[in-house]
């Protein structure tokens, strides 16, 4: 995982310099960065969302080369899991990403594994969404 923050690319051509020089294929914006080569972010306040309520959040983390940790928290009657920023980046650093980024929360994050829901969307109602990252293997089923 390579982050990009706010100000950094001060152009399209910048940008696709960035782009070009770090062999990118998959780019994702919403944030923010939790951690950074191992490194807590300190500031977590951000211009989207809730960022210091307990709120839905979820996730991506890199534990190492390869290696990647997607997590959702929610609410769901009668639970009351949801988290801040802070207690985001706590559960990553907890689980030893080296790398974390929040993504969207709530009413658009849902994990699927193996063709079910793992986790459910806030409310029972899901956003319209574009966006998805897709994990697959090339191993068999029957020797996973």
């Amino acid at each position: 995982m390579i982050f990009s923050y706010a100000g950094e690319l001060a152009d399209k051509d910048e940008a696709q310099g960035f782009v070009d020089e770090n062999d990118i294929l998959f780019s994702l914006a919403f944030g923010p960065v939790l951690i950074d080569n191992g490194v807590p972010k300190e500031n977590l306040n951000y211009r989207i969302g809730e960022t210091m309520q307990r709120y839905s959040r979820s996730a991506i983390g890199q534990l190492g080369e390869n290696h990647y940790l997607l997590m959702t928290i929610g609410h769901v009657y009668p639970y009351k899991e949801c988290c801040t920023l802070k207690g985001a980046q706590d559960i990553m650093l907890l689980k030893g990403c080296v790398n974390a980024y929040t993504l969207d929360g709530g009413q658009t994050a849902e994990l699927i594994w193996r063709d079910r829901p793992y986790s459910y969307v806030d409310w029972g109602v899901e956003r319209t969404i574009s966006d998805i990252i897709y994990f697959a293997t090339a191993v068999p089923e029957d020797e996973q």
